[in-house]
């Protein structure tokens, strides 16, 4: 492996190309698993039209990036809840959208109690203490469990922006009400999108201390208001390359994830990422086999 740029690429055997990508350019036909439409955070480029950039690359590194911060509170990802309630599984779903930690209409609290008392029983409800923001959840007539660890839909993260673990938890008895009381509350959207390629040898990417998709070309973080565009441009320091061994690529497949490392859900906004791709001229390198 040569990190950096060595004698035979500052003798210029090597050169660089940038492309622009928006994802309303996508290619429409490629549909992510498990659904039903092309995905603006989960899509594939077609680099029919760019021959030079589909063969002897070496390199690729982000330039810049434009992303849309729109991933609602409750979202695509974590709005399903299962719920065991007198004898019977509840996949109880929220509102999408934005909510906050008052008791008032726009409110976590009144999202969640609308969903339990709708779609299950009006016998429960939803509490916000105001000094801890703490949830307390109470059914006046049963014991009911929140299926967090093997419910239908324990992959989403709802349990985190309620306060608790991912494991199953049952209600206690408090008087004559059985209630669940979560740990402090998290209405916070993604902090950040991670941008992977799935085409890039890991090698040429950043480690990241996720579960999953823990390789990724960068990190874009929202330090902006809600419904605007984050622009990011990769500094000098960012761009310093682990070059691979030349590869031929004919698609880029390109995913963001939120910060829980489950695809971004902007809401249907598109972005747009330019890239530089770092390209071997013909006349290869006399040390190409130490490129490893």
């Amino acid at each position: 492996m040569s990190i950096g740029f060595n004698t035979d690429y500052i003798n210029k055997n090597i050169y660089s190309k940038k492309i622009t990508i928006d994802s309303f350019d996508r290619n429409k036909k490629y549909i992510p698993k498990n659904k039903l439409y092309s995905n603006p955070n989960n899509y594939q480029i077609n680099l029919d039209k760019y021959p030079e950039l589909q063969k002897n690359i070496i390199g690729i590194s982000l330039i810049s990036a434009f992303m849309p911060n729109s991933e609602y509170l409750i979202n695509n990802n974590n709005n399903k809840l299962d719920i065991l309630f007198n004898s019977t599984v509840y996949n109880v779903e929220l509102e999408k959208g934005n909510f906050d930690s008052s008791t008032g209409t726009g409110s976590l609290e009144n999202a969640l109690q609308t969903a339990l008392t709708t779609q299950i029983a009006g016998t429960f409800s939803v509490k916000l203490d105001p000094t801890t923001h703490n949830f307390t959840i109470k059914n006046t007539s049963s014991e009911f469990t929140l299926l967090l660890e093997t419910g239908e839909n324990c992959d989403s993260y709802l349990y985190e922006t309620l306060g608790l673990e991912k494991k199953d938890v049952t209600s206690t008895i408090s008087g004559t009400d059985h209630i669940i009381t979560t740990n402090h509350i998290n209405v916070h959207s993604s902090k950040y999108v991670d941008i992977v390629i799935e085409e890039i040898p890991r090698i040429g990417l950043i480690s990241n201390t996720k579960d999953n998709e823990n390789y990724i070309l960068d990190r874009i973080y929202f330090d902006n208001n809600y419904g605007n565009y984050k622009l990011h441009y990769a500094n000098d320091y960012d761009r310093i390359y682990n070059f691979f061994n030349a590869i031929e690529i004919k698609n880029l497949t390109i995913k963001l994830y939120n910060d829980k490392n489950f695809i971004y859900d902007s809401n249907n906004l598109d972005n747009v990422i330019t890239l530089e791709f770092i390209i071997l001229k013909n006349e290869l390198p006399t040390n190409i086999n130490e490129i490893k």
